[in-house]
Parts: C-alpha cells; sequence; structure tokens
C-alpha cells in the first residue's frame, strides 16, 4: 500500500542544503526492522505550483544550484 507524505519547510536561502538534508535524511530513515527501503524525492521552489524537482538523488550541490536558479535576479 502507499503512503504519501509530505513535509514542506519555509527557510532562509542559506539554511536550505542543511535543512533539506536533514529532512530527507529523517524521511528515508528505516525503523521498526522495515524490510522495504523508504524513499523520499525533493523538490524546491518559490510556491507550489513552481517547483525545481531533485528526485531523491538531490545533493548539496544540487540544492546550491536550484536555489541559486529561484533567486536569480531576471533582467
Amino acid at each position: 500500500m502507499p503512503i504519501q507524505d509530505e513535509v514542506v519547510a519555509s527557510v532562509h536561502k542559506d539554511h536550505a542544503v542543511e535543512v533539506i538534508e536533514i529532512i530527507h535524511e529523517c524521511m528515508t530513515a528505516q525503523y521498526a526492522n522495515m524490510s522495504v527501503p523508504a524513499v523520499s524525492s525533493i523538490s524546491v521552489g518559490l510556491n507550489f505550483g513552481d517547483q525545481i524537482e531533485g528526485g531523491d538523488c538531490f545533493d548539496a550541490e544540487a540544492i546550491d544550484k536550484a536555489v541559486g536558479e529561484l533567486f536569480e535576479v531576471k533582467a
């Protein structure tokens, strides 16, 4: 049976990498002798409609790049 959990966090862009890594680790941690691995996909965005999808292997470099794109000054 699939389970849908969602965690939404509003954090300053300078803290995005740290917060996302902590949340992702908590979401994928095994507990209670689980035999099936927990997976979690990550996306970042300024609102729910415009997200940059990172998938389940979203590392610090990818997070920094996505956050940079979100806050890029448009000319």
